[in-house]
């Protein structure tokens, strides 16, 4: 099998990880895999990824028919995925869509190749086909993007997308209820594969009179929701004074001086930010913690990487009580409502920190649920049988072509039910199935 697989390689992708990861998983297989960089490179300065298992695989794109399928991955973030939508054109394709909007994926296409006037275009565009955003209290501002956020649950714009592809690739059910209706019999729902972790270490047994360190981890946007998580801190007497949180991941100036200041405001000298960690330092920090924060709203992605890579430490977990994270098992995390967000949280750190032992034993299924649902090996083994029944189709409708044209040849009549019950016989004994053959003179 020769699959051609475009995609992120940059070290400041998540799916650039998933991709090394499952691409491996593939050749161990047995299929020819060539690596094609979907980035808009004047705009991506990010270092690419280093694998060395893929270090010989070819990064230039040949045509996608000297290929027996391409596999081509979506995320909201256009310049990682500039030159994604080029591959759609091949045939069969798999789009694998990793989030459940793609709302700014293409306001990121517009802004950028065609300015206001292509920007306005798309805001009218979702306006006819999704209505206006229902919890907006302005209309779209071409002077800003705040309302970025709020719109894109409301606008998902998918169709663009899945309507070219073979098959499509999501990572949860409520990204399946994003899609058209037209496109979700051709979609299949493979559980996002999990990150290889290094050492985990045993988490304390209990917390009495110590120090309780709490971390979020990856891109610290408003939607990981650190401020809730200070505020129910600071709600807490019993926990602010021995109370550290730890942010891990890339964050911005703005964002920055804006939780620094919350935590001066509520008087919690615990707050960490680190910044932009290396492997090693992640798992420093994820082995230190006692509970492990993973709240997202809203709720954008199609699944979480960190929130995978998190369960596998056995720590308790907060999530947030929507999208990918509602399909967590209810006996493993602690999920809270985005309507009631910080007494929620407060309510889950007073049990948690009230009785650790006794949330030691929830938390402890979240490694065995990972390896038994998250495995890449599982996922490279389900992408391979899609591929193998999306050529079985096209081998199907490339034969339905040419008995149709043998047939017009012979003066074959449209409608003529002796000929097209023959035809049907033949496709039957050859591929399994039974097609609707209409005969065209």
């Amino acid at each position: 099998m020769k699959i051609l697989w475009a995609t992120p390689w940059n070290v400041d992708s998540a799916i650039a990880r998933v991709s090394a990861t499952v691409v491996r998983c593939l050749k161990q297989l047995g299929a020819e895999v060539s690596v094609v960089r979907t980035e808009d490179l004047t705009r991506v300065h990010s270092k690419p990824l280093t694998e060395p298992f893929l270090a010989r695989l070819p990064f230039q794109l040949r045509a996608p028919g000297d290929f027996d399928a391409t596999v081509v991955h979506f995320g909201d973030h256009w310049p990682f995925h500039a030159k994604a939508l080029a591959f759609l054109q091949a045939n069969p394709c798999i789009a694998v869509l990793h989030d459940a909007t793609m709302l700014n994926y293409f306001l990121g296409k517009a802004h950028l190749t065609g300015g206001r006037s292509a920007v306005q275009k798309l805001c009218d565009e979702a306006i006819r086909m999704y209505g206006p955003d229902p919890s907006a209290t302005s209309a779209p501002s071409l002077d800003h993007f705040d309302w970025v956020t709020s719109a894109a649950e409301h606008w998902p714009f998918m169709h663009e997308i899945a309507s070219k592809a073979s098959a499509v690739v999501v990572h949860s059910d409520h990204c399946v209820e994003a899609l058209p209706e037209s496109c979700r019999s051709k979609c299949r729902v493979l559980m996002l594969p999990a990150f290889a972790t290094p050492q985990q270490r045993l988490p304390r047994e209990r917390l009495e009179g110590s120090q309780v360190v709490l971390c979020t981890i990856g891109h610290m946007n408003e939607n990981k929701r650190a401020a809730s998580v200070m505020r129910a801190i600071a709600a807490l007497p019993k926990l602010m004074d021995r109370a550290t949180y730890t942010l891990a991941g890339p964050i911005t100036d703005d964002q920055r001086v804006a939780l620094e200041a919350l935590a001066t405001e509520l008087r919690f000298r615990g707050l960490r930010i680190l910044g932009r960690v290396t492997d090693a330092e992640m798992n420093a920090c994820l082995n230190a913690s006692d509970v492990i924060c993973c709240l997202r709203y809203p709720t954008l992605e199609g699944g979480s990487g960190s929130v995978l890579e998190g369960l596998q430490y056995g720590r308790p977990m907060l999530v947030t009580n929507a999208g990918f994270y509602r399909q967590l098992p209810d006996d493993m995390v602690w999920k809270v409502d985005p309507a009631n967000e910080v007494a929620d949280i407060v309510r889950h750190l007073e049990g948690i920190c009230g009785d650790y032992p006794k949330a030691l034993e929830k938390s402890r299924l979240g490694p065995g649920w990972v390896r038994a649902h998250c495995s890449a090996e599982r996922y490279a083994e389900q992408i391979m049988d899609l591929c193998r029944g999306l050529l079985h189709l096209k081998a199907v409708a490339l034969s339905r072509g040419q008995l149709k044209a043998k047939v017009a040849a012979l003066g074959g009549r449209e409608g003529h039910a002796p000929l097209n019950e023959r035809i049907e016989v033949v496709c039957e004994s050859l591929f399994g199935i039974k097609p609707k053959i209409h005969v065209e003179h």
